[in-house]
């Protein structure tokens, strides 16, 4: 059994499944601006779409930005696009299989924190969707702290907020830079959760290929 006092929490692509509530998300989209596209065409448009957004890395802007571009049927302006999409990213979440189980188990024996990049609206919606405020101790959006991952202040600032030392929290996430390497220089144990092998292990701590295999790990 491991020594930590407090496991931190990435979301996207750690307890929820970020490319299939963002894919359905984009479908229902679409569906609502070109009423009359194809099954085929809507699929697509759709999967090209989640390509680009690089995991949510690249700003709501420049994806509808370009949709338009792109997309000659395009019938609104970006600021109604970007709305919609947050109007709607909340039921699209999706949480993996095994993610709750696995939170009530570590509740058992750790305190638990959830920290995610993300915009305050976006990221709130899909926390209240999953009920994750009655899983964790403490919930912290990137930008609602001034700073996001893997900028070694917003770990710092958990961090802080916790009281604790460093070395007492271990933080989860399927990120090798903005999960692992930031919350290795702050100071924290890093565990990666993550199906496919990583190039590089410079910044992980341990590894896990999934959530059952986290609870063995954190609870023996």
């Amino acid at each position: 059994m491991m020594n930590f006092k407090a496991i931190c929490f990435d979301m996207d692509g750690t307890l929820i499944d970020r490319n299939a509530g963002a894919l359905n998300n984009y479908k229902q989209l679409l569906r609502w601006d070109i009423p009359e596209i194809s099954d085929e065409e809507l699929e697509a448009l759709a999967k090209y779409l989640l390509k680009y957004d690089k995991h949510g890395s690249v700003e709501k802007e420049e994806i509808f930005t370009h949709y338009q571009e792109i997309e000659p049927r395009a019938k609104k302006e970006i600021q109604e696009y970007i709305d919609y999409w947050y109007e709607y990213t909340g039921i699209h979440t999706v949480a993996y299989k095994d993610t709750y189980e696995v939170l009530i188990a570590l509740r058992e024996r750790y305190q638990l924190i959830l920290l995610t990049n993300g915009t305050i609206v976006g990221q709130r919606k899909k926390i209240q969707q999953m009920d994750f405020e009655s899983y964790f101790d403490e919930v912290y959006v990137s930008e609602e702290i001034g700073y996001q991952k893997p900028d070694v202040r917003t770990f710092q600032y958990v961090i802080g907020q916790t009281g604790l030392d460093p070395d007492d929290i271990a933080y989860v996430g399927d990120h090798i830079v903005n999960d692992m390497m930031g919350s290795k220089k702050a100071g924290m144990t890093s565990i990666l959760v993550s199906v496919r092998t990583p190039n590089d292990l410079s910044n992980v701590d341990f590894w896990v290929s999934n959530l059952g295999e986290l609870k063995r790990l954190l609870l023996g």
